[in-house]
């Protein structure tokens, strides 16, 4: 940012490093998918009531984080504005998508396998979603803003 004229770099972009994020996103997909197919761990280890919201929370909100920050990073669209829009509407329709995935692939296990599926998850995972990219799309706003 010395340079008079230039960008700040959340709006150049970094696309080797967003590419690596989305990836990871990926992968962290496809765990989330395997782990949703497992036989479920026995019922008495959660500390409290309802935990598994609570890690539905944290994982879809780590799932979405990636993507956002990896979506933001690519540099596309150009204009940074347009680009915080267009990936948060993205990363929500496809982290919901996976979420709601992972709920059918337990319904298809059934009961034989301790699974089941739970609206009140698929809502964890959209909280979950949702808070890390409200919490992305503020920090890059703030960030970017204090930088001019």
């Amino acid at each position: 940012m010395s340079e008079p004229g230039r960008q700040h770099w959340l709006a150049e972009g970094r696309p080797r490093l967003g590419l690596a994020l989305l990836l990871l996103a990926l992968l962290s997909m496809a765990m989330l998918l395997f782990e949703g197919a497992r036989p479920a761990a026995s019922v008495g280890l959660a500390p409290f009531r309802h935990f598994d919201k609570v890690l539905h929370f944290g994982a879809h909100g780590w799932v979405a984080g990636l993507l956002f920050a990896g979506g933001i990073l690519l540099a596309r669209p150009a204009d940074l504005h347009r680009r915080l829009r267009v990936w948060a509407v993205t990363v929500l329709l496809l982290d919901g998508l996976a979420g709601v995935c992972v709920e059918f692939v337990q319904l298809w296990l059934g009961s034989r396998y301790g699974r089941q599926f739970d609206w009140k998850d698929v809502v964890a995972n959209l909280c979950g979603a949702s808070f890390a990219v409200f919490t992305g799309y503020v920090l890059v706003v703030l960030v970017t803003r204090r930088a001019r």
